[in-house]
Formats: C-alpha cells, sequence, structure tokens
C-alpha cells in the first residue's frame, strides 16, 4: 500500500503553516503556568515549531530539489514581503530558534536535554527543575520535528 500524499508546493506549505505551526503541539505538560505565562509559553511555542518545520523543509529539499518550491511558498506565508524592522526581527528569531533546536536534536554531548529544557523553559519564563518534566518537554521537541520530517518523506510533490 503506497502512503505517499500528493500535494502541490502551495497546497503543502498553507497545510505546514495551519496545521503544524498555527496548532499547537508542544504542550506545557506537568507545568503549572498561569494566564499570562501560557501566553509567552504559547507564543514561544509556535516560534519553534515555525522552525521546526523550517529546518524539516530544509532537511527534505536536500533529499529533493521539488522541495526548493515548498520551502520558499512557506517562506512567503511566514514573512512579509518588505524588509521591515519586525521582518528582520522575525528572521533573527527563526535563526535563533533554529539553531536552538539543532542543538538538541544534535547534540555536541550526551545528556543535554535536560539542560536544553530548562533553558527554552526560563525563556518563557517558566522556571522548572523536575528531570522527569524537563525531559518529557524535551522529547516533545525531539518528537514534533522527527514527525515532521517523516510526514515530508511521505510527500510526493506536484508540478
Amino acid at each position: 500500500m503506497d502512503n505517499n500524499i500528493a500535494l502541490s508546493p502551495e497546497d503543502l506549505a498553507t497545510l505546514l503553516l495551519e496545521e503544524m505551526v498555527d496548532t499547537q503541539h508542544v504542550l506545557p505538560l506537568h507545568l503549572e503556568v498561569d494566564e499570562n505565562t501560557s501566553a509567552r509559553f504559547m507564543s514561544h511555542v509556535r516560534q519553534y515549531q515555525l522552525a521546526a518545520v523550517m529546518m524539516a523543509l530544509m532537511q527534505a529539499e536536500q533529499k529533493d530539489s521539488r522541495f526548493i518550491a515548498a520551502r520558499t511558498e512557506f517562506e512567503s506565508l511566514i514573512f512579509p514581503r518588505d524588509i521591515s524592522p519586525d521582518a528582520m526581527n522575525l528572521i533573527l528569531l527563526m535563526r535563533a530558534a533554529m539553531g536552538d533546536l539543532d542543538r538538541l536534536i544534535h547534540p555536541e554531548k550526551d545528556r543535554t536535554q535536560l539542560n536544553w529544557a530548562r533553558t527554552w523553559l526560563a525563556s518563557a519564563s517558566i522556571e522548572e527543575s523536575n528531570p522527569a518534566t524537563l525531559y518529557l518537554h524535551a522529547i516533545q521537541w525531539m518528537d514534533f520535528y522527527i514527525s515532521q520530517c517523516e510526514f515530508l518523506g511521505r510527500v510526493e510533490l506536484l508540478n
């Protein structure tokens, strides 16, 4: 049975934005957060989900150059057309998030997940020290990225 999904680059970009970026997949499991912190957490999650999807698209285009069109279309949906300070800030935030996720996914040394999760949560104004909670948070991010790569591996881009 063929499990591939045939999509145009435009449809893929829209699907990724609506289902993988605008829908929250990484949740505050076992974290106690107030309303203000929850809003910061969700904003931070969206930024990192966006970065994870972009990283997965870039990996897919290394294997199949047809994904360049999908990445270009995705970028047109998320980045403003004008080069304003807000647009530049979004690009810088995206690059920082991609670099940060890369350090989690491809660590230079073993057992960095807990420190990574603690730092990520602190940047969203959440102080957490429970190793199990930190590990769950890191695992959610790794699973999210892996699921994006696996999904894109099943996509057959239409011309």
